[in-house]
């Protein structure tokens, strides 16, 4: 049996405390004499030497970026080289300079006489042609006006009802003076339209005429039709490529002006040029819009230039068949035309 005045026995482990006081007995007289245990400074010091390994192991398995390398070993050098001698300035012939200011100088003054010389030639064109521009609209609002009066007049003469009424009362004289009135109106308008057509063409040639101010350096494109409420749009290609249309009328620098525009007919589109650019041109006009009327537009085109008028084939559009057409041709320097593919 144990002793009552004794800790019991424990199996297992001796805790910190008990080994104490096996290794030493108390003493209470002398406690400042008691050994200090450090035997954790065993298991410090071994992870201290795993983290100092496990670090040395991390750094060398690293690589150094050699891009910032590059830029340290350049800023050290750098740092420690001497400022380099500037190289000397070459020589300057100043001679062989202001001969070459005064080239300048001279061609400036050649190009700006000549960009004077074209823009009084321009400005001349211009005025004329503008001229001709307001002819050509007042004559197309006459042929608009005859041509609705002309077909006010065949729709009366030649209306089913109008027969028939004039089967049932031939002989009724007021009716038969109408009648013949009307025809007779009718007749007067065919002339009048006549008329109109003979001026558009004495305008053709005046324009031909007085194309390019002296009459050497121009070239134009020219499209009508007769036919009421039809609109026909025409676009020029350049040798170059540029388009000109009613959208983009001309562009800076080069020759080429969209000059008029027809939006519903009986109409007239002109594309002119205040220079010969010689090369392959591209004429194209579709129908746009009918505005009800189906019947087809016949459309003519001219080429005019210093050598002549040059006429393309007469194409009939209309919505439900041919809507467009291209006509490609070449122009010389002196103002020769040839017809290279049609339609």
């Amino acid at each position: 049996m144990s002793d009552p005045g004794q800790d019991p026995p424990r199996i297992g482990p001796k805790s910190l405390a008990q080994e104490r006081r096996v290794m030493a007995p108390v003493d209470h007289h002398d406690d400042h004499d008691e050994p200090v245990d450090e035997r954790w400074l065993v298991s410090y010091a071994d992870m201290m030497t795993l983290l100092f390994g496990l670090f040395v192991l991390l750094f060398s398995m690293s690589t150094l970026d050699p891009g910032v390398a590059t830029q340290i070993q350049a800023s050290t050098q750098n740092s420690f080289k001497a400022d380099a001698a500037p190289e000397p300035p070459a020589a300057v012939d100043g001679a062989a300079l202001q001969r070459r200011i005064e080239n300048l100088q001279s061609r400036m003054r050649d190009l700006q006489a000549q960009l004077n010389q074209r823009t009084a030639e321009l400005a001349g064109m211009t005025a004329a042609h503008r001229a001709e521009a307001v002819e050509f609209e007042r004559l197309r609002g006459d042929l608009a006006l005859k041509d609705a009066r002309l077909r006010e007049l065949e729709r009366k003469t030649v209306s089913p009802r109008n027969k028939e009424a004039e089967r049932k009362a031939a002989s009724v004289n007021p009716l038969q003076t109408e009648n013949h009135r009307l025809k007779s109106d009718l007749d007067k308008l065919k002339q009048d339209l006549a008329k109109e057509k003979v001026k558009a063409e004495q305008l053709k040639k005046s324009v031909e005429s007085t194309g390019g101010g002296k009459g050497q350096d121009f070239m134009a494109v020219f499209i009508n039709w007769p036919t009421k409420d039809h609109d026909v749009d025409l676009t020029i290609q350049d040798p170059s490529g540029r388009i000109f249309d009613f959208k983009r009328r001309e562009y800076k620098g080069r020759p080429g002006l969209f000059a008029l525009d027809t939006r519903r007919g009986p109409g007239v589109e002109l594309w002119q040029s205040k220079d010969i650019v010689p090369g392959r041109y591209k004429a194209t006009y579709q129908l746009y819009n009918d505005y009800g009327n189906s019947e087809a537009a016949p459309v003519s085109a001219v080429i005019l230039t210093p050598k002549g008028s040059f006429e393309l084939p007469v194409v009939k559009l209309s919505t439900s068949g041919t809507r467009r057409v291209s006509s490609e041709f070449e122009v010389d320097k002196a103002g020769g035309v040839r017809i290279l593919k049609g339609r």
